[in-house]
């Protein structure tokens, strides 16, 4: 009985011995896991900034392995400085169409909207170009660019648009709420009208807004500042 138990604890030995040395084979082979240093990655940025070089984010390869979110917020940083949509693609995904969309932004660029997605589309290929159409709309306060919407090939038509214009000013880009009414006022479908002013009213120290409304539940939530959806 002694004697088995000490090839059991002998062959215990072995094994542990084995697994031992695999093991510190394994971290040998595999390359060093560093954690990101953030004073590292702003340094990095600001090279790539000063000198418009977006190789220099490759440096941070070495400094975040394995992680990549540091070198596509690197990347992300230039393509929208240089307003380059070429270096979003370098970055790793999702964010890559976000890069883009920035950019597209801040050269007014609604020719962007017709591109083919690269994270693939949230819906239809129309319906998200219609979205992205309505975004720019009202990130750069123009509100001609709905115009551009094709309504007989989604359900985003250009009151939706209007409808989206008003909700990103109000709750994205924090306008004054009592600016929009006359975009509510072009909405002639009525229930989507109604939306519109409940969700300026919603947000606005002006009640007066609430009447616009006509369903009265929604009319009571405007009032009330209770919103029920």
């Amino acid at each position: 009985m002694k004697k088995r138990n000490i090839k059991i604890i002998i062959w215990s030995l072995i094994i542990i011995i084995i697994f031992g040395i695999l093991f510190s084979q394994i971290l040998l082979i595999s390359p060093p896991f560093t954690s990101c240093d953030y004073s590292d990655i702003d340094k990095y940025s600001k090279q790539v900034l000063e000198k418009k070089d977006p190789s220099i984010c490759n440096k941070l390869a070495e400094k975040c392995f394995p992680d990549s979110s540091p070198r596509s917020s690197c990347y992300q940083e230039i393509a929208i400085s240089l307003k380059n949509y070429s270096i979003c693609e370098k970055m790793s995904r999702p964010g890559v169409d976000y890069c883009g969309f920035q950019i597209a932004i801040k050269k007014q660029d609604t020719s962007w909207c017709y591109e083919p997605k690269k994270e693939g589309y949230v819906n239809s290929k129309e319906e998200d170009t219609n979205y992205c159409l309505s975004s720019l709309a009202a990130y750069n306060e123009n509100l001609s660019i709905c115009q551009l919407i094709r309504e007989k090939e989604t359900k985003w038509g250009i009151e939706d648009c209007y409808y989206h214009f008003v909700k990103v000013s109000i709750y994205e880009l924090h306008k004054e709420p009592s600016d929009f009414i006359g975009v509510c006022k072009k909405i002639s479908n009525n229930s989507k009208k109604d939306s519109c002013f409940l969700d300026i009213g919603y947000v606005s120290e002006d009640k007066k807004i609430c009447d616009n409304i006509i369903n009265i539940e929604k009319r009571d939530q405007c009032i009330s500042g209770r919103r029920v959806n």
